[in-house]
């Protein structure tokens, strides 16, 4: 097992300098099917591919791995290169209001959770946040945030009293 607390901390480091407001939660998404099509890769590469094919329109022309991010008010989504020294976010982030969206998150796969961004227009963006090779517990911070109701900001009017 992998020490998370040095992931998050990692990773919040990485994004907290582009983020206005203090990070809640980091994790990892991806395109819907990614983490199966991997696993399928080693059957069959032309299955994989295949796999593939239809999840970046679901996916909303996405990056196909995120590093998001979960602010009180907004999802950063940053895309990420792995090499050698770890995850590295690439250039600046994709940013959503929370409000703007409602998330679903379909029981694990196997591989994956699917996390589905429903938003008021009807259109969806479907992703995934894997579970595989220890990530189960890795994305649950992300998912708990993204799945808590965003808090309304009330604003009280105070009314002046009229002038003689």
């Amino acid at each position: 097992m992998f020490d998370l607390q040095k992931y998050y901390a990692n990773y919040t480091a990485q994004v907290q300098p582009q983020i206005p407001e203090p990070v809640l939660a980091v994790g990892l998404l991806s395109h819907q099917g990614r983490a199966s099509a991997g696993a399928a890769y080693f059957v069959s590469p032309l299955a994989a591919m295949i796999m593939r094919s239809g999840k970046k329109k679901l996916a909303g022309g996405l990056p196909k791995e995120m590093l998001a991010a979960v602010t009180q008010h907004r999802l950063y989504l940053f895309e990420y290169r792995q090499g050698m020294g770890g995850l590295k976010v690439k250039g600046d982030p994709i940013m959503w209001e929370r409000s703007w969206f409602q998330v679903h998150v379909d029981s694990s796969s196997g591989f994956a959770h699917g996390v589905r961004f429903s938003f008021p227009d009807g259109s969806t963006v479907a992703l995934e946040a894997s579970t595989g090779m220890g990530m189960s517990e890795f994305n649950v911070p992300l998912l708990q945030w993204l799945t808590t109701p965003v808090p309304q900001v009330r604003v009280q009017v105070h009314h002046l009293p009229a002038q003689p």
